[in-house]
């Protein structure tokens, strides 16, 4: 037996392996028995045919073939463990040459994972370093929050007065175009605060002065987003009732509400909460962004031709990804092509980019995991399996579905990225 490897591009091998008769023995009895096993003559019971007979039926030609197939099957499988090799696609196999009973010749040609020829990347990682910025959290950003969470926790109290800005109204409103009502142009009990209604725009000005009771009818433009597109940025007019003037009451802000919210001794317990809270969130910003920018710099530097077969698989999860975001919002997938004017082959093409950008990343990171000999210990892997199923527990009907194996996997990814990440960029 005789295996050769030939390397045709970064991301294609050849094999061509040569078997002479010597191989193919080991392998003749168990292809004669296979191949008889559905056979019928008469005067045999099926799959008892005598070895004989089967080659003088089947013929030996047909025979040598087959073992020689058979024998592949195993060599194949053996050489790719043996050697480590990684196979993204299915591998294209042809009988080169065949002489009966003297030997057989297979090339198979196999997509592989490409070694990337990386720039330095140590010195683009020092230099990203030096760009990040110092995180600094200000009194405004802690007053606008204290501010969110007060709005979050007001009351609405009805007040017996006329419609100021920042008041907030209790409609019923009708929508008509050329005197018809339209379809989705009616609602009751619409709620919004005067000067903020960010929809029908026109109410932050007409509802001025009207008090509870009150009716009026105006013109209005209809929002560009309407369902119906033939109406959008159209002019109709708006019926409106005052339902209720209404005023928001906020709590006060002092210790009893810092410890109604939750284990704070008090307000300046809460205050640091939320600087500890903002400056986090900005910190992992600051790191992602330099993170995207470390591999946009490499990528930029790297020539390697990228397999096909990897963009390809890439775009079908980007596409994905972009349904369910449509889904959330309420929306069929064909709607919102109806609704951009594309087709799903446009989308394509253009998410063809990002999809290249994801192949790329994952394969930079892939090859400095790799040069950098970054492993992960069963308890750092533990760790992140436990983070992943707490998070998935909450967006699964049964968790004890969840494919464990393939959950591992990608919980062992994430470390190492997060390993790579932290030794180039000190984090």
């Amino acid at each position: 037996m005789e295996i050769k490897q030939t390397k045709k591009s970064d991301s294609v091998l050849e094999i061509v392996f040569t078997f002479d008769s010597n191989d193919i023995k080991p392998v003749w009895e168990k292809t004669i028995n296979r191949l008889g096993q559905d056979m019928e003559l008469p005067g045999f019971r099926k799959g008892k045919i005598p070895q004989n007979i089967l080659e003088e039926k089947l013929g030996k030609d047909y025979i040598f073939e087959e073992a020689a197939k058979a024998l592949l099957q195993d060599e194949f499988s053996n050489y790719i463990l043996k050697n480590n090799i990684d196979i993204i696609d299915k591998p294209e196999v042809t009988l080169n040459k065949i002489i009966p009973e003297q030997y057989a010749e297979f090339v198979a040609k196999i997509t592989i994972i490409p070694e990337l020829d990386l720039p330095d990347y140590k010195q683009i990682a020092e230099d990203v370093a030096k760009s990040k910025k110092q995180i600094q959290v200000s009194e405004k950003e802690i007053t606008d929050t204290l501010d969110w969470i007060r709005n979050s926790r007001s009351k609405l109290e009805e007040v017996d007065k006329k419609i100021e800005v920042n008041d907030v109204a209790d409609i019923n409103f009708e929508i008509l175009y050329n005197n018809q009502p339209l379809d989705e142009g009616k609602e009751e009990n619409y709620k919004f605060v005067v000067g903020k209604e960010p929809v029908f725009q026109e109410l932050n000005k007409e509802l001025m002065g009207l008090g509870k009771g009150d009716e009026k009818e105006f013109e209005i433009t209809i929002p560009k987003d309407w369902p119906d597109e033939t109406l959008q940025n159209k002019k109709a007019i708006m019926k409106v009732k005052v339902n209720a003037v209404l005023k928001k009451n906020l709590p006060e802000l002092n210790d009893e509400f810092a410890k109604s919210l939750g284990d704070f001794e008090n307000l300046e317990a809460l205050n640091k909460s939320i600087k500890e809270g903002i400056h986090e969130e900005k910190e992992n910003k600051e790191k992602e962004k330099l993170r995207l920018l470390l591999l946009e710099q490499i990528r930029e530097k790297i020539k390697n031709e990228i397999p096909e077969v990897l963009i390809s698989k890439e775009l079908e999860y980007v596409l994905e990804e972009l349904k369910h975001k449509v889904e959330d919002i309420g929306l069929e997938f064909s709607q919102y092509l109806a609704q951009i004017k594309k087709t799903e082959e446009q989308i394509r093409e253009e998410l063809r980019d990002e999809a290249k950008k994801r192949v790329l990343n994952a394969l930079i990171l892939r090859e400095i995991i790799k040069r950098e000999n970054i492993k992960v210990s069963s308890e750092e892997l533990q760790k992140k399996v436990n983070e992943l199923l707490i998070n998935l527990s909450y967006q699964v009907d049964d968790p004890n579905k969840i494919d464990r194996e393939a959950l591992e996997g990608y919980a062992q990814e994430l470390c190492e990225n997060e390993k790579a990440f932290d030794l180039l960029l000190n984090q």
